[in-house]
């Protein structure tokens, strides 16, 4: 009986040291280190269409328990643009002890462009109509696609009771937090809108500096007022557009008191 006693003595205190044992390793022993993110490179080139894999190109992960976690890596954050073109990527991945590392690193879009205007018309308008340049003005960015919605009007002088061309001034923002801003005309003219003597193929058209221009290859119709179809060279033109200077300019084609403006934007 004694025996027994003593045996159980020993058990118990087995227990009680197996227990502190334990209970020390996880106070002490456990696991606090985060993984850690290397990188080849400190920039990632990218385009605007690629996967996330590229965006995984040169990185691997490491942890001290876990070993080679690199297949764990996932992208956080990406911000805004902080230069041309490059913005700033944000790195996570997590152990199997929940800790967790982080790496920032730069990404170069290498075919980023800024948010685009489209003009489906000629902004014309008859006297004391509504001026409403949202169903025929949209815009389009590489990155968030159709922006249209975004589209605001920051400058404007029109006044619908009075014929004349008048200045208005649009802009978009994207998500990328790159705004793009350009002047437009707008005409208000009754007869003008009865007859749209000159039709164009584009309204707005952006073009490449220092690259070449015809103004004539813009022109898709010219009509007199009773329907005939006329060659486009009937009309006159005057531009002031200067392909080695970026900017934004005009071209005005006349014919028969009707002008139709096509905006080019150089860049």
């Amino acid at each position: 009986m004694r025996k027994l006693r003593i045996f159980t003595v020993i058990v118990f205190l087995l227990a009680v040291v197996g227990y502190g044992v334990y209970s020390f390793n996880e106070r002490v022993i456990k696991d606090n280190d985060a993984p850690v993110i290397s990188s080849e490179a400190d920039i990632v080139e990218y385009s605007v269409n690629g996967d996330e894999a590229a965006l995984m190109e040169g990185l691997t992960a490491y942890d001290r328990h876990d070993g080679d976690i690199t297949d764990r890596i996932m992208v956080e954050s990406i911000s805004q643009l902080v230069n041309k073109n490059i913005a700033k990527i944000t790195y996570v991945v997590f152990d199997s002890s929940n800790n967790v590392g982080r790496y920032t690193r730069s990404i170069r879009y290498t075919d980023y462009e800024l948010p685009k205007f489209s003009l489906n018309g000629p902004l014309i308008f008859a006297k004391g109509a509504d001026i409403s340049i949202f169903d025929k003005l949209s815009a389009y960015d590489v990155v968030d696609g159709d922006i249209s919605d975004s589209i605001r009007v920051t400058s404007q002088n029109v006044d619908n009771l009075i014929d004349g061309e008048y200045t208005i001034t649009v802009q978009v923002t994207n998500s990328m937090g790159d705004t793009s801003a350009i002047p437009l005309t707008v005409t208000i003219n009754s007869e003008s809108v009865r007859k749209q003597l000159i039709e164009l193929n584009e309204y707005l058209v952006y073009i490449e500096k220092d690259s070449s221009f015809n103004p004539w290859n813009y022109v898709k119709r010219v009509t007199t007022s009773n329907g005939s179809v006329k060659g486009i060279t009937v009309a006159e033109m005057d531009s002031n557009v200067d392909t080695s200077e970026e900017g934004v300019y005009e071209v005005r084609y006349s014919y028969s008191n009707y002008t139709a403006i096509l905006t080019v934007v150089v860049q």
